[in-house]
């Protein structure tokens, strides 16, 4: 193995041990805000910290990390953007202009239409151009936790997140005796 080999290798496994490092310095911030998101999705409230259209462009650019497909609601319907708004009230307040003035940049990048006016192919083709920035990283994050949240904490409604991917919503697991304690 070359030495600029392994030094990607191990640049590459820095950059996931560091994320996931933030995830487990910010995880209670990252609940609270999906608990806020909860109580704001069940009372179908206004948006706190993002408006009406900006939400509408999140949905979109959500829906883009999680589509709907076969019948299955995608990110927006899931509850993600609910999530993401309590997001930017709270842990993620930082990103929000950052992720504003992204969400123009996607505007722009559409031509003469703006983001939301475009299908979903051609949505993609404006998102791959900017699948490399901060924007996009901190987008597709907030998508996914808005997705795979418990219920309870804002994203995840009706455990449709859950449903897709087979994981069952268990209090207690027990696991399947007779195969591994069987005697030889």
């Amino acid at each position: 193995m070359s030495k600029r080999s392994s030094r990607r290798t191990f640049l590459a496994g820095s950059g996931h041990l560091a994320g996931a490092g933030w995830l487990a310095l910010h995880g209670g911030a990252i609940m609270a805000a999906a608990r806020s998101a909860a109580a704001a999705a069940d009372l179908d409230e206004p948006w706190v910290n993002i408006s009406a259209t900006d939400a509408a462009r999140l949905g979109a650019v959500a829906d883009q990390v999680y589509p709907p497909l076969d019948g299955a609601p995608g990110a927006e319907a899931i509850g993600a953007v609910r999530f993401m708004d309590a997001a930017f009230g709270g842990f993620m307040a930082g990103p929000l202009p950052m992720v504003l003035a992204g969400l123009d940049d996607l505007d722009q990048r559409s031509g003469a239409d703006d983001f939301l006016s475009l299908g979903f192919d051609d949505r993609t083709a404006v998102l791959k151009q900017v699948e490399a920035t901060p924007f996009f990283g901190i987008v597709h994050m907030l998508t996914l936790c808005g997705v795979f949240a418990l219920p309870s904490y804002g994203g995840n409604r009706d455990q449709q997140g859950w449903k897709a991917i087979g994981f069952e919503s268990r209090h207690v697991w027990q696991p399947p005796f007779g195969a591994y304690d069987a005697s030889a």
